[in-house]
């Protein structure tokens, strides 16, 4: 539904299922990064930081979408 309403903006998902979700799914869904849980706080704060390299090469991406599953 988010690539959908926005083709560029960045997304994140955030799950429990481990390598369940392999680059293929990752690539149909329109995901940009998949984190596994058990996570830690510098993992995210790699993918914000990556998020904000991107941004700052491509302006038009307004926001960052993480989803839990």
């Amino acid at each position: 539904a988010i690539r959908e309403r926005n083709k560029t903006i960045p997304i994140a998902v955030i799950t429990g299922w481990g390598d369940a979700v392999g680059s293929s799914t990752q690539k149909e869904a329109g995901v940009n990064w998949v984190v596994t849980k058990p996570f830690t706080a510098e993992r995210i704060t790699e993918l914000v930081e990556s998020i904000s390299e991107r941004q700052a090469v491509t302006k038009k991406r307004p926001f960052l979408c993480v989803v839990a599953a």
